[in-house]
């Protein structure tokens, strides 16, 4: 599933829970536990609703089939004329518009579980601590082996190496552009990803 999938595989966490009374006392072991089990139900989930999805889709897809073929048969046995084959296929078609608008609904709920789920466990995150506060950009790069030149007046700066390679002038993204580029990111995602080709593409 690409990009999604890895929104809900469970994190490694390095918290040190050696016993159920650590995890009873500790908020933070608590909090591990809970998203780990929450990514694990919702990567199940996930799965068996798409197998589920599919098949219905590829019985539906052979139902057509086979129900157009025998059209066509009893219509050499039996002399019915070109309308009437026509009439059926409206029927048939009309039946399998129905289904398809509910496996789109039921991919909607499955959508809307998947974000109800990840907003839950943000939700209860704890707030971050301010030693735990990770540095940015600008301040990790003062800390690193090769040099930095800071401009005065400029949103970026010069970083040298210390082994003669060209230099150059870093700035970092403004948060304009960082969502601008995250909105064509969701948009390249909810056209390309693998759950919207469980319809199939029987309907064109």
């Amino acid at each position: 599933m690409s990009s999604a999938q890895s929104l809900h595989q469970p994190r490694s966490t390095t918290l040190s829970c050696v016993n159920s009374d650590d995890v009873t006392r500790d908020p933070e072991c608590q909090l591990a536990r809970l998203e780990d089990w929450a990514a694990m139900t919702t990567k199940t989930w996930a799965k068996e609703v798409q197998l589920e999805l599919q098949a219905e889709r590829d019985y539906l897809e052979h139902e057509v089939k086979r129900r157009l073929q025998a059209l066509v048969i009893n219509n050499d046995r039996e002399g019915h004329d070109g309308n009437y084959i026509v009439r059926c296929l409206v029927l048939e078609r009309g039946l399998l518009q129905s289904e398809n608008l509910r496996l789109q609904q039921r991919l909607s709920v499955f959508d809307h579980f998947m974000i109800q789920s990840n907003k839950a466990v943000q939700d209860i995150s704890p707030p971050q601590r301010e030693d735990s506060v990770s540095p940015s950009v600008r301040e990790a790069s003062q800390s690193a082996l090769w040099a930095t030149h800071v401009a005065p007046h400029g949103p970026g700066w010069r970083v040298y190496f210390p082994n003669d390679k060209p230099s150059f002038y870093f700035s970092p993204f403004t948060r304009e552009e960082y969502d601008s580029k995250f909105d064509q990111c969701d948009e390249i995602l909810a056209a390309k990803l693998p759950v919207s080709s469980i319809m199939g593409r029987l309907f064109g």
